[in-house]
């Protein structure tokens, strides 16, 4: 009778086990397919930043009045002769008061960077550049300063590139060189591809007075120096 019981209970265990395995089986199984909060989409990012880049370039960095002397046997050109490389070349005595051949136009600047910038010019002493020439000839014209001059002015080569002309303005009439920092423009134009404009070049013209009676020899800068840095 002890044997029947302690199968009857063997069987019984058996039973309960499997049927406590199919029941967490099931309940598994119903899990599985029932939701499991993982998203089925989600985001990525990409990024880039464009650093600020002040840059310019002068496109005609060069202006030779060419090898020549002053006719001074014309009467507009007794004490000097006014010559301009501007957006067209310019003699005082028309043709006559210069010799030489050549016929210079401006320097040309422009902004080739991606924001506005302000503008300054360092040229060479009046007084310096007349006074010594390469070869070494030199000329006292401390006395008689109307006779000679080197100048420059500023203005729009594309129009508009200049925002707000240097000095309130007074940048666009000829001022001599003076060895220091001058201010050309406050403002200066880059180009956008996509926006309305080119205008991002301006001008700079040079006038010269030459001394009729001066010692021959070559007589130029050692550089004339444009320093450009980000418009506020």
């Amino acid at each position: 009778m002890d044997d029947i019981s302690n199968r009857t209970l063997a069987v019984f265990l058996i039973t309960a086990i499997v049927v406590s395995l199919g029941a967490t089986l099931g309940v598994l199984n119903k899990l599985s397919s029932g939701p499991t909060g993982r998203a089925t989409t989600d985001q990525g990012n990409v990024s880039l930043r464009v650093a600020t880049e002040a840059s310019i370039i002068l496109n005609q960095a060069i202006v030779d009045f060419g090898s020549g002397f002053v006719n001074n046997t014309n009467p507009g050109c007794t004490n000097n002769a006014t010559l301009e490389a501007a957006a067209a070349y310019a003699d005082s005595g028309g043709t006559d008061c210069w010799t030489a051949t050549e016929t210079p136009t401006s320097l040309l600047l422009e902004n080739d960077g991606n924001v506005n910038v302000t503008l300054d010019v360092t040229g060479p002493n009046v007084i310096q550049f007349f006074t010594h020439s390469v070869e070494g000839a030199y000329a006292d014209y401390s006395s008689n300063d109307f006779e000679y001059n080197l100048s420059w002015k500023v203005r729009d080569d594309e129009a508009g590139a200049c925002n707000e002309v240097g000095d309130a303005g007074a940048a666009s009439s000829y001022r001599p060189f003076t060895g220091s920092s001058q201010n050309v423009c406050d403002n200066l134009d880059y180009y956008v591809a996509a926006g309305p404009d080119g205008q991002d070049e301006i001008a700079i013209d040079i006038q010269v007075k030459i001394p009729a009676d001066i010692q021959p020899g070559t007589y130029e800068n050692s550089t004339i120096l444009f320093s450009a840095a980000a418009a506020s």
